[in-house]
């Protein structure tokens, strides 16, 4: 179905804009978790998750990257539109396929990108938000962050788009959450060293924590708060606090 759909589309504008309202159409009945569904209805979603899982999720992903190459110059609603496509699908397909250089270079890209950038930094949270091994996700998080410090998004006080910068912010708490969710995993497991990884991790983003959290838009200082809540949730459970987390309460 999807190749016959690619297939009549090619890339014409109109025609992409019908393929990607019919994935997000597919994610909404298939894997969205509001709607109710039957026991029926849920195996019979499973089996076609199973199935594109087999079958066509690496072509609809490669379709994503070209449509995203074609048409960020020329195209903005389309790029997003593609972008929240991928946001919604990453749930649910192989992580590999899209946490890759070719993707996270485009990503970075597209968040230097007046129009994009917003669409990005959702994509980004998306990915970020995905259930996976605590180390893995470290891992991810780490690499994604050093790229967006590398690429300046860390100097917040230099960025006058507080709509982007509220958008960054959900990205920056949705990754604190996350290391924070692997280090009390890590800590349970009784493994020091990959703890101890962890929880340097998450201390190395507190500094851009406090800065999104003094913010005088109260959209972008709300959108970290739970990271701070789980940041200091943290610092109870340590047996004592070093001079730089005593500083960080303060």
């Amino acid at each position: 179905f999807f190749f016959d759909v690619l297939a009549l589309v090619g890339l014409n504008p109109n025609g992409v804009d019908v393929y990607l309202r019919t994935l997000m159409a597919i994610d909404a009945e298939v894997v969205d978790r509001d709607i109710m569904h039957s026991p029926e209805e849920t195996r019979r979603n499973t089996l076609i998750k199973d199935g594109m899982r087999e079958q066509c999720i690496p072509a609809l992903v490669e379709s994503w990257f070209q449509i995203l190459q074609a048409y960020q110059h020329t195209h903005s609603e389309l790029t997003c539109q593609c972008l929240e496509v991928m946001g919604a699908y990453v749930s649910w397909i192989d992580l590999n396929l899209i946490a890759n250089d070719r993707f996270v270079n485009l990503l970075l890209s597209h968040m230097s990108m007046e129009e994009l950038r917003e669409a990005a930094c959702d994509c980004l949270f998306e990915i970020i938000n995905k259930g996976m091994d605590p180390v893995d996700k470290t891992k991810l998080v780490e690499s994604l962050c050093q790229v967006l410090q590398s690429a300046g998004f860390f100097n917040v006080e230099q960025e006058e788009d507080v709509d982007f910068l509220a958008k960054f912010s959900r990205l920056m708490n949705g990754m604190g959450q996350s290391l924070v969710l692997s280090w009390t995993k890590l800590s349970k497991t009784g493994d020091e060293k990959v703890s101890a990884e962890t929880l340097r991790a998450i201390e190395s983003k507190v500094p851009l924590m406090l800065q999104l959290l003094i913010h005088e838009d109260d959209d972008i200082s709300a959108n970290i708060v739970a990271f701070c809540y789980d940041y200091l949730h943290v610092l109870k459970q340590l047996p004592a606090l070093n001079e730089q987390q005593k500083s960080n309460v303060e």
